[in-house]
């Protein structure tokens, strides 16, 4: 089955990729989410309410920016490719 097959029948989903949860990236996990656990038990509820939104709209940027990302990779790819079957090594030149 051909890549745009795939893409067609949902069987290739980059959003549903993950991280590996190790090494730094664990332990800036542990570090932050222990930092939130801290501040939150500081708050009075209308600050928790300030800070919830907060975290919710940086999600949501973070979304945004992980799909700005994965386009502009999928473009750079894309217009890579074009360009090496456009290239004529006998002659070092784009055809």
């Amino acid at each position: 089955m051909s890549i745009l097959d795939e893409l067609y029948y949902g069987n290739i989903c980059p959003m549903e990729k993950h991280i590996k949860v190790d090494g730094e990236y664990k332990k800036l996990l542990t570090k932050t989410t222990d930092l939130m656990k801290k501040l939150n038990e500081s708050l009075c509820e209308e600050d928790k309410s300030i800070w919830n939104e907060i975290n919710d709209m940086s999600s949501i940027m973070e979304s945004i920016s992980e799909r700005e990302s994965f386009i502009e990779g999928f473009c750079l790819g894309a217009r890579t490719i074009l360009e090496i079957m456009n290239y004529d090594s006998s002659k070092r030149k784009l055809l």
